[in-house]
């Protein structure tokens, strides 16, 4: 609903080769644009590059083959690690000891024998439960050291196999660490260039909404002042008098889109003046009408001048000297009514 007071032509923006400014305001937005994607591109690149510190915390190489007793004293640290951890941190003390033990494909043993652990019960997503089998592993090497080297190491593989967790059908995978360990060293490396492919194509992405975001909201800024401007430079009338003088000498430029505006802003401030309607610049000409007046014939030359105006003003149609003067004598005549006791 178009407002009582149209002093600004918001729904009908006239294109930017009408306002000479209009580059000026273009290379101001562009300025401000870039000065304020600088800081963004920094902290974009800080993101990227803190999490891929995290995620090469957890990648680095580490042994394939290790010893029995070494195996033994990395369960020993990652039980201590687990303990001493606040709950909240539990989870990535089981990562950091997941990753340590990523790379290792076989354990040796004194006599020179290799077995391959299965080490998949080592899950970040159960803390609780990776701790206790930790605890019964580190109870079976610990008795392994005064038994029969083979036959313990037999209990010992026995073991693995036992704790091995059942897997849910579906599990929704850990970001950025791999809830599976390749066998095929091409395909592992194959999925950390794809895991930074996807980070850095996230953070150009995140960049390029945020810059669009941030060039919409300046060029509505620069458009706002534009308008701003365009409306200073037409003072408001005081009077309907002062309006109609100036319709008249915007009429007399060719400007008759603004005298038309002008007549209806005279009729406007007459009402005012007469005390028919509150000076209420917040109500719209459909609550004018309807509060204006009861006389039927005021009322029907009222939507007549509104209804013109509101075609002119908001619409397409562009007025010529011939609608003006029929507009102009449609006021006078609500005019006169207006005087009539």
């Amino acid at each position: 609903m178009p407002r009582l007071y149209p002093n600004r032509k918001r729904t009908r923006v006239q294109p930017r080769t009408m306002h000479p400014r209009g580059l000026l305001d273009d290379e101001l937005a562009m300025r401000l644009l870039q000065h304020a994607l600088g800081p963004l591109l920094w902290v974009a690149l800080a993101l990227v590059l803190a999490l891929g510190w995290n995620d090469g915390v957890y990648a680095q190489a580490g042994p394939t083959e290790i010893s029995v007793e070494i195996f033994h004293e990395w369960i020993v640290e990652g039980i201590e690690a687990m303990d001493t951890a606040a709950p909240a941190d539990k989870a990535r003390a089981v990562r950091a000891l997941q990753a340590r033990m990523k790379n290792i494909e076989a354990i040796v043993l004194p006599n020179g024998q290799r077995i391959q652990p299965d080490l998949t019960f080592i899950d970040p997503q159960a803390p609780e439960d990776t701790l206790a089998r930790l605890h019964l592993l580190d109870e079976q090497l610990t008795l392994s050291a005064h038994d029969a080297t083979s036959t313990r190491m037999a209990i010992l593989q026995d073991t693995l196999q036992e704790i091995k967790p059942s897997r849910p059908l579906f599990r929704f995978p850990e970001l950025p660490q791999t809830s599976f360990i390749p066998d095929n060293k091409a395909l592992a490396t194959v999925l950390d260039a794809s895991k930074w492919a996807i980070i850095f194509v996230g953070a150009a992405l995140f960049i390029f909404l945020v810059a669009n975001w941030l060039s919409g909201m300046m060029r509505g800024w620069v458009e706002e002042a534009t308008l701003d401007r365009e409306d200073g430079a037409l003072a408001r009338p005081l009077s309907a008098r002062q309006a109609r003088e100036m319709a008249s000498t915007m009429a007399a430029t060719g400007a008759y889109r603004e005298a038309v505006r002008h007549l209806y802003l005279s009729l406007l401030l007459k009402l005012e003046e007469e005390g028919i309607v509150p000076r209420d610049r917040s109500k719209t000409n459909r609550e004018l009408l309807a509060q204006a007046t009861a006389d039927p014939a005021l009322r029907q030359h009222l939507r007549s001048v509104i209804e013109t105006f509101e075609r002119v003003w908001y619409g397409e149609w562009e007025p010529d000297a011939a609608t003006f003067q029929a507009y102009a004598a449609e006021i006078d005549t609500l005019t006169r009514l207006l005087a009539t006791p």
